[in-house]
């Protein structure tokens, strides 16, 4: 019903519940001025304000999963062991840098406009979020190492009043490898469309997560589990964000 999905698209694109389209993360970024000689390098930098001293912003956007695994993922949990998370042990890690934290961040935007000032010296950033602010001057740098996953599928609803329209869309966005390279170039992320890297320059490429290195390596989260958990796990973080 898809042959372009099938044809055009990277490996993985067809899953259990929709179409995969856009492939970001959730990354490490920092100030590079405020860090002489060794740069921050994984999650662990981040709570070690000794080495790299200044103020820290983390997300608060109804959604902390990303900060509850960078955490663990801080205090040695492994890659594959973050799940069933331990939330005793994350928040305990949590509370080590809870006082540094100096903007808990709701949007896109406002975690862009936080570094006017070389008020932030370290967050948790979206990579098209801290991608625009790059290119708009801001003075940033990120790293995709320990970088959560941050997935964009098409999916069609139960029942939808026009799915066969709903299908010939979705195919039609895998065609057009130029126009998938135009938008990372403009916006950060990576597409679905297999073809599309190898019409960005090495530099484009380099800023993306795109590479078959970085895309092993990336931080995967177990959506099952969260949707089991999430009244409990949010609530928590809730009442531990605001006590």
């Amino acid at each position: 019903a898809m042959p372009n999905v099938a044809t055009h698209g990277v490996a993985g694109t067809c899953g259990r519940y929709g179409v995969l389209y856009l492939t970001g993360a959730q990354c490490l970024t920092w100030n590079p001025d405020l860090f002489k000689g060794r740069q921050p390098e994984s999650w662990a930098d981040f709570f070690d304000t000794k080495t790299f001293p200044g103020r820290r912003a983390l997300p608060n956007t109804g959604s902390p999963w990303a900060t509850l695994i960078l955490a663990a993922l801080a205090d040695g949990i492994p890659r594959d062991k973050l799940f069933p998370m331990d939330l005793d042990r994350i928040f305990r890690k949590l509370d080590t840098i809870k006082p540094d934290v100096a903007t808990w961040w709701r949007t896109g935007d406002q975690s862009q406009k936080m570094w006017e000032g070389d008020d932030i010296a370290m967050s948790l950033m979206w990579s098209g979020s801290a991608f625009a602010a790059k290119h708009r001057g801001t003075k940033l740098a990120w790293t995709y190492n320990q970088a959560i996953a941050d997935f964009g599928a098409w999916c069609i609803l139960k029942n939808a009043p026009h799915p066969n329209a709903a299908r010939a869309f979705i195919d039609f966005y895998m065609t057009n490898p130029e126009n998938h390279a135009a938008f990372a170039r403009e916006m950060g992320y990576t597409t679905s469309n297999k073809n599309a890297p190898a019409l960005l320059s090495p530099d484009e490429r380099d800023e993306l997560i795109s590479t078959p290195e970085r895309l092993a390596g990336i931080v995967t989260v177990d959506y099952d589990w969260l949707a089991a958990n999430r009244a409990a796990v949010l609530n928590r973080f809730n009442a531990w964000v605001s006590a």
